[in-house]
């Protein structure tokens, strides 16, 4: 992909207080990063699946250079092996005044692997899961308006890979420095159906087997990104943009 992502562990957390969704055990937290959406973790042992769906959303070209991910994950806070964080999910990259859209699957410290010929358009009903065991992981990602889909299985080197976490985020460039590419303006997208598996229970989002953290972007140059609180069924919700526009 055209921008590095930034993963493991998120170095500095400002607690803000107390976080109820659908009644889930949730701390409230906004990382110095670019995540904004939900983490599940797990106290001991691994996830070992993790899925949801979204409706690919509209991002603006008023930028010159932005981008904007939709994904889910595995592995991607606390600590990390030779594979972790697993990321699976679709992309919106502005490039001289045109969007493109794709799919896209990424087990790091490999890079993203764009998936070539399988285009994805603003829209589009995606659903995505994320399956492993202790020697290999499995991504998965149909576009259910096509009825195209494909399946990657990765060999694990070190195993079991570091999954303690399951992440349901849409996520922008990271600049350390003087921005070279910018958080793209998209139209609220919804995560929903979102689930992950733990010990063999398999819970939604809010399952209280595991803590929840909400993760919030705050950018001063692009604007911000921020969650709903769950549903009542602690499967769904939708995260907006703040201070960007979208062109209609």
């Amino acid at each position: 992909m055209t921008v590095r992502r930034v993963h493991g562990c998120l170095a500095v957390l400002v607690v803000l207080g107390a976080f109820a969704a659908s009644g889930a055990q949730a701390a409230a937290y906004i990382p110095e990063g670019s995540w904004g959406g939900y983490t599940a973790q797990v106290a001991s042992g691994h996830f070992t699946a993790v899925a949801a769906s979204w409706i690919e959303p509209t991002t603006s070209c008023t930028k010159q250079r932005s981008e904007a991910s939709f994904w889910i994950g595995l592995g991607g806070s606390g600590n990390t092996s030779f594979y972790g964080p697993l990321q699976d999910g679709t992309d919106a990259d502005c490039v001289g005044g045109a969007t493109r859209d794709f799919a896209w699957y990424e087990a790091f410290p490999d890079g993203p692997v764009t998936i070539r010929h399988f285009q994805i358009h603003p829209g589009d009903s995606v659903s995505s899961t994320i399956v492993t065991t202790p020697y290999r992981a499995t991504f998965r990602l149909r576009d259910n308006t096509t009825g195209r889909s494909y399946t990657h299985h990765l060999s694990l080197r070190l195993h079991p890979a570091a999954t303690q976490t399951a992440e349901w985020v849409v996520e922008g460039p990271y600049n350390d420095a003087a921005p070279v590419w910018l958080l793209g303006a998209f139209t609220p997208v919804t995560f929903t159906a979102a689930s992950a598996t733990a010990s063999g229970h398999t819970g939604t989002i809010s399952d209280p087997a595991w803590q929840l953290y909400p993760e919030q972007i705050i950018d001063a140059i692009s604007g911000s990104v921020a969650p709903s609180l769950l549903d009542a069924a602690g499967d769904s919700f939708t995260l907006t943009t703040d201070s960007l526009t979208v062109a209609p």
